[in-house]
């Protein structure tokens, strides 16, 4: 058998230089180095899906957004469909996220939504 780390695919060793990847419907990952994700090591960098539309990660490297998403970005090629941008509290719990698309290559806010902590 014959695993490659960013495809979902296993084939017969024999068989394997004979695989042609155009021919299957896969989910490709691609991963951030811990050199660029404050020592974090295999952070989700892209999700690209079957049909084409990737979604790309970025992460935070310090304080209390390191190693948490802090923004999501859904592509269709390289046109921005989606994106959604995340602030985290000390709980390490998203604070206020702020989601955005594409309309006529500019953005328009949707939604802007601040979490309101209260203590008992």
């Amino acid at each position: 058998m014959v695993f490659h780390p960013q495809y979902i695919l296993l084939c017969h060793r024999e068989t394997a230089h004979n695989v042609n990847y155009t021919d299957y419907a896969m989910t490709v990952y691609t991963y951030y180095p811990a050199s660029e994700t404050a020592d974090i090591a295999d952070l989700v960098r892209t999700i690209t899906a079957p049909e084409g539309n990737i979604i790309e990660y970025t992460y935070g490297i310090t304080g209390s957004s390191k190693g948490f998403p802090v923004t999501k970005v859904l592509k269709d090629g390289n046109t921005i469909v989606s994106k959604i941008e995340y602030e985290y509290n000390s709980q390490l719990q998203i604070s206020n996220d702020k989601t955005s698309v594409d309309i006529s290559k500019g953005f328009m806010l949707l939604k802007n939504t601040s979490m309101i902590s209260s203590t008992m």
